[in-house]
């Protein structure tokens, strides 16, 4: 039971200054003595060890006792406390305690193995992405779950992030009330992930998000995890109909989609080849040859002399200039 002041007061502003002084001169000089002759010789800086001195001085206020008396559980309150007051989180006076002794042998040696987060549930890491189709969150679920015995955990963490955020979160945007995996054969054009991509470019006028999109650096390795989702699930309807039978559907052909459309246009004409007057019409040479010579000495890809092409046209991709 406390006997003192509720710890979450004595961890606000109004706390006196004073308290880790009153508390070494009239609760705990020894403690506070070997408090201070441990910090002294710790390379922390003087501010740092001054508020630590004062948080084990609010646990002595708030909980009664000695500092030999402070245990794991009374420093783990009194981080939540400083997590929820949004100020200094600082775990530097648990590794004082630790280091006076104060703890078993068992405790953690600082305190920010309490604050490293564990492995979160395959149901917590699908609920970081508020899908609403609530069958469709329940069979990511059970996919995850199928997959887990034979990945690590950061393979089931960036398959939950793929599946349900970049693939089917993405699509209910853009196509809110979407409830089946059966998706149109363009569905590559409607959807991030097929071609996967992210938000680029100046912020639009009246703090709009610009609209130009870019494709992601690992977008062949979304697509090549939603391929493997369905044709999972479609092998595992063989032998457990029941289950996954319902959501077996065609797999979507992602080759008519911007992939397809972004691999040709690597291929495309540079730009500066596009237009009348920047290289010989006929062939793409540059620099262009006279308007005398233009196509004269010209030969297509087979060998064959090229026709002279008009002023103003578009080059012919593919010819190259013979006598250049």
């Amino acid at each position: 039971m406390s006997s003192g002041p509720s710890l979450a007061w004595l961890l606000s502003p109004e706390t006196p200054k004073n308290l880790a002084a009153e508390m070494a001169r009239s609760r705990d000089p020894a403690g506070f003595a070997a408090l201070a002759m441990l910090s002294r010789a710790d390379p922390a800086s003087a501010a740092t060890k001054d508020l630590a001195a004062r948080r084990i001085a609010a646990l002595l206020a708030a909980k009664g006792g000695m500092i030999a008396g402070i245990t794991v559980g009374d420093c783990l309150e009194l981080l939540a406390g400083l997590a929820d007051g949004g100020g200094n989180t600082s775990p530097y006076f648990y590794q004082l305690l630790h280091a006076l002794g104060t703890f078993p042998p068992a405790a953690p040696p600082t305190g920010r193995a309490f604050k490293t987060p564990g492995q979160l549930t395959v149901d917590q890491l699908v609920d970081r992405y508020p899908i609403a189709c609530q069958p469709v969150r329940a069979l990511i679920i059970d996919y995850l779950r199928e997959r887990q015995p034979a990945v690590d955990h950061a393979t089931l963490r960036s398959l939950s992030r793929t599946l349900a955020g970049l693939f089917w979160r993405d699509l209910e945007l853009r196509h809110p009330g979407i409830s089946s995996l059966r998706l149109e054969p363009a569905w590559p054009r409607h959807g991030s992930t097929g071609s996967p991509s992210r938000r680029s470019g100046p912020q639009a006028p009246h703090g709009r998000s610009p609209s130009r999109f870019v494709p992601r650096n690992d977008g062949m390795n979304t697509l090549a995890m939603v391929r493997a989702f369905y044709l999972d699930i479609a092998q595992w309807a063989v032998s457990d109909p029941a289950r996954w039978a319902p959501w077996a559907v065609p797999l979507p052909d992602p080759r008519r989609g911007d992939v397809t459309q972004r691999r040709n246009a690597h291929t495309a004409n540079p730009g500066w080849t596009s237009g009348p007057g920047s290289g010989c019409p006929s062939c793409l040479s540059w620099p262009p040859p006279s308007t005398r010579q233009r196509g004269k000495n010209c030969r297509d890809p087979a060998g064959r002399p090229a026709a002279p092409t008009p002023e103003g046209c578009s080059p012919s991709p593919g010819r190259r200039c013979a006598g250049r």
